[in-house]
């Protein structure tokens, strides 16, 4: 059946590798992963996974390890009273500088802003979520969402 149409198998197969790889990836981003290792992982090469990677995901598979890795420490952040250093370490960031840097990239906001604001909160982990997988590293929606929520100490997760 599909041995007329070799592109479908090779688009199912490719797309199934993607799956498999976020799934790796959400399960090990603790680990020293990164784009080499993942591609290497994949079975396919290095430039053809990233391309599919971004047309199938919508980011790059770089992008994607650190939103994984930033949405995972901002649970931590609100969840728990783990120093900022601890969190980046247990998260898959070699240190709190790069940690604290790709965060605020990713987030707009610092984890210690972050923590200040929304410690104890738990409802506002998914809230996080939501806008990581919505909104794109260079959104300016996410820097004035969550600057509004930073302001308005009554404001409630949407």
């Amino acid at each position: 059946m599909f041995d007329e149409h070799p592109d479908v198998n090779a688009c199912s197969l490719i797309n199934h590798v993607i799956k498999e790889m976020t799934g790796w990836i959400n399960h090990n981003y603790t680990d020293d992963i990164n784009v080499v290792s993942v591609t290497q992982r994949s079975g396919y090469s290095h430039w053809y996974f990233q391309k599919k990677f971004q047309e199938v995901v919508g980011i790059t598979l770089a992008q994607y390890i650190r939103h994984v890795r930033v949405q995972k420490s901002i649970q931590q952040i609100i969840l728990t009273d783990m120093k900022i250093m601890d969190i980046a370490l247990s998260n898959g960031f070699n240190n709190q500088q790069v940690f604290t840097r790709i965060f605020k990239k990713t987030v707009k906001f610092t984890p210690g802003q972050i923590r200040r604001r929304f410690h104890g909160k738990p409802e506002w982990c998914d809230y996080f979520n939501r806008v990581l997988l919505n909104d794109s590293e260079n959104s300016p929606s996410l820097k004035k969402a969550v600057g509004e929520l930073l302001q308005n100490p009554g404001a409630a997760p949407v």
